[in-house]
């Protein structure tokens, strides 16, 4: 990616008692040190050196997870949403009108896999609180969405039944489309083997999960 920053003035000083030539070889060498922030870092999973400021940054996602926890749980399918049109009546969700409309949205969309988004938030506030930056951000963030997809696709493969008076299905629509795509291609078997490992994998890349770990528990 391109790196931008704004010169201060005792580089460009720098720059002319230097001579170009050994600027630009310092310049070169400062980039490549990788002393400059780069455009695409990850600040969301990097804590900053101030201990202080990493624990309230963790805590805002303690409660922000805590929010979004409560307001799954406490759907109510007759609340206002983008998927129920009702008169002036008093929200059931206990985060009132927005949890209703962010629960009815992430329900929908994911099902049971829907709660895996606040147990990720509260992962990645106590990180925070440790004041312990994330490893391969990337990778964590790619396995994340392959566990909400296979969790999906594995709740989509259920029995025909649903959730919150038969209003959610248990994989949502991304379980819906990922199960029924896999079924079709490996049968029902093959779709279940193929979600159980793509859950494993998954684990492994979120967490730091080993089966040693077993054997000390």
């Amino acid at each position: 990616g391109v790196q931008t920053c704004a010169l201060p003035i005792w580089l460009i000083l720098c720059w002319k008692r230097l001579g170009v030539a050994r600027a630009r070889r310092f310049l070169r060498y400062w980039f490549c040190s990788g002393s400059l922030p780069t455009a695409n870092r990850m600040r969301l999973f990097t804590p900053t050196q101030s201990k202080r400021l990493n624990e309230v940054m963790g805590f805002l996602f303690l409660a922000a997870g805590i929010l979004v926890l409560l307001s799954f749980a406490s759907f109510h399918p007759s609340d206002p949403s983008l998927s129920t049109v009702t008169g002036n009546v008093r929200t059931e969700n206990l985060i009132g009108p927005v949890g209703a409309y962010l629960a009815d949205l992430f329900l929908q969309a994911f099902g049971l896999a829907a709660f895996l988004f606040p147990l990720l938030m509260f992962a990645l506030g106590w990180k925070w609180i440790r004041s312990e930056p994330l490893p391969a951000p990337t990778v964590k963030l790619l396995g994340s969405a392959v566990m909400v997809l296979s969790a999906c696709g594995a709740a989509g493969l259920l029995p025909d039944w649903r959730l919150f008076d038969h209003t959610i299905l248990p994989g949502g629509a991304a379980g819906f489309l990922v199960a029924g795509l896999l079924r079709h291609a490996l049968n029902l078997a093959g779709a279940a083997v193929t979600l159980a490992t793509l859950l494993i994998v998954s684990t492994y890349l979120v967490s730091t999960f080993t089966l040693a770990s077993l054997e000390r528990w």
